[in-house]
């Protein structure tokens, strides 16, 4: 789910919205949301905006570039890096299938 996130193709956060979801998943993915909003809220400041950018606004990796100013390339590499971040942050909670 993640990885395909950096990509203009896919939102990561497709998963959350899924309506197969069985009751516990639904609480299980609530508390994942939750702590990925916290992860995200640790990144620095410019790596948070381009992450909010992409994911809660869904905007494109060149629109983003052209808001902030940095090239597309840039852009998918923050998101990478930030998204590992994120990754570390949830599998220290234990939470180990993202």
């Amino acid at each position: 789910g993640l990885a395909a996130a950096a990509t203009d193709n896919a939102s990561p956060f497709d998963f959350i919205k899924d309506p197969s979801a069985m009751p516990d998943e639904k609480a299980e993915i609530g508390e994942l949301s939750k702590l990925i909003k916290e992860a995200i809220a640790k990144l620095p400041q410019k790596d948070r905006t381009i992450v909010e950018y992409r994911f809660y606004r869904n905007l494109q990796v060149k629109q983003i570039a052209t808001m902030v100013g940095l090239s597309s390339s840039r852009i998918t590499r923050i998101i990478q890096a930030s998204l590992n971040d994120v990754r570390v942050y949830l599998q220290k909670r234990g939470l180990t299938s993202y």
